[in-house]
């Protein structure tokens, strides 16, 4: 079976190997906005092909969301 994991640095010295009950944490509270809510949750349940595809313009928005949430996780 073949495993994939996330680009985080740590892939391939993980000992979980479980990318979804990763055990490390972030020294970091985070408040969010709505709008970075929604985006967390439209990316979470929807077929990204299909939104891709319909509503090129809702993607390019949510885009532009996720760069401004790198921006508070990141510090940059």
């Amino acid at each position: 079976m073949k495993r994939v994991h996330l680009q985080c640095g740590y892939e391939d010295e993980c000992k979980d190997k479980k990318c979804l009950k990763c055990p490390r944490k972030k020294e970091k509270t985070l408040t969010l906005t709505l709008a970075e809510e929604c985006m967390i949750e439209d990316l979470a349940v929807c077929d990204l092909q299909a939104m891709i595809d319909e509503k090129p313009e809702q993607i390019e928005l949510i885009q532009s969301i996720a760069v401004k949430l790198m921006g508070k996780l990141f510090d940059e």
